[in-house]
């Protein structure tokens, strides 16, 4: 039986994983804490935040196949009123919003998938090479030997993924054409019950470009309230290398982030906030090969 090494547990790598363990001795590698790549979900007990994708729109007959038997499950409709906000133009409105997620988190999806899987958490693949026998070997970053296999595959994101196979991988190949935006992502638990009828905003002409209610999800908890805002990736890049501890007040309605305040029109609710959060993620963009990896997965 061939023995395949596969970096990387999100989506991606879990379905392929599972694909393969049926005919090989499948071994994955996940440099986070736990499983999901950009599924993944943030616990800031009671408060937890879906900061990667923040869900599905099922747009091809395959997925919504692949979709069916999880249904009531590990996967869930999430649908309600969107508000449009256009700082710039002082308007407001409201559209009605259908999409499915995982639940009761993003990452449970990919959680079901790895099930039986053997995979090693908390492991990064710094270096990969070949040996005398035509095998390859891993080692981690903390210089751990993971093993020779016959095959390896990376789901990684494409800078990892070119750090470790650079020598490997023609010039021409499409991974290097693959571009990433970043994007700040804040985190707010407020200590009430969501009392809006939305569940979500777009935004615009502001820093914050998306806001998504992730306790109106189905399987949160509706005791609390928690909040998941995207920023625009121009804001980002601009802001990227300041100190994240510059974020200090969040005061009512406005949310002072890098220096620069983010004025919500007074529709977040008034109450007691928790800590903010604040991540990075990567954006990625690749016309040529890859196609739906911006916010939405298939």
């Amino acid at each position: 039986m061939k023995k395949i090494a596969i970096i990387g547990a999100g989506l991606w790598g879990v379905t392929v994983g599972q694909k393969l363990s049926q005919k090989a001795d499948v071994h994955m590698f996940e440099k986070g804490r736990g499983i999901g790549g950009r599924m993944s979900t943030r616990y800031a007990p009671p408060f937890t935040f879906d900061h990667g994708a923040p869900y599905w729109q099922v747009k091809s007959k395959e997925f919504k196949k692949f979709l069916a038997p999880l249904m009531g499950s590990v996967v869930s409709e999430w649908k309600g009123d969107v508000l449009i906000l256009d700082k710039k133009l002082g308007t407001q409105s409201t559209s009605t919003f259908s999409c499915f997620v995982g639940a009761p988190h993003m990452n449970s999806l990919c959680k079901h998938l790895a099930w039986g899987l053997n995979i090693e958490t908390q492991c990064e693949v710094k270096h990969i090479y070949s040996n005398h026998e035509k095998k390859w070997c891993l080692v981690s970053s903390h210089d751990k030997d993971l093993g020779l296999y016959d095959m390896v595959i990376s789901t990684a994101p494409a800078p990892q993924t070119i750090r470790l196979f650079e020598d490997l991988i023609p010039k021409n190949h499409g991974v290097y054409q693959t571009t990433f935006e970043s994007c700040f992502v804040l985190m707010v638990g407020i200590n009430q019950p969501w009392n809006k009828h939305w569940i979500a905003a777009n935004v615009h002409h502001n820093p914050i470009k998306w806001i998504g209610i992730d306790s109106t999800k189905p399987g949160r908890n509706p005791d609390i309230s928690a909040l998941v805002m995207q920023c625009e990736s121009k804001w980002t890049k601009a802001n990227l290398n300041r100190d994240i501890n510059d974020i200090q007040e969040i005061d009512k309605n406005t949310y002072e982030l890098q220096g620069t305040k983010m004025w919500l029109n007074g529709i977040l609710p008034t109450g007691e906030y928790e800590p903010v959060l604040l991540v990075r993620y990567r954006d990625g963009r690749n016309d040529f090969k890859i196609k739906n990896c911006e916010r939405y997965y298939e």
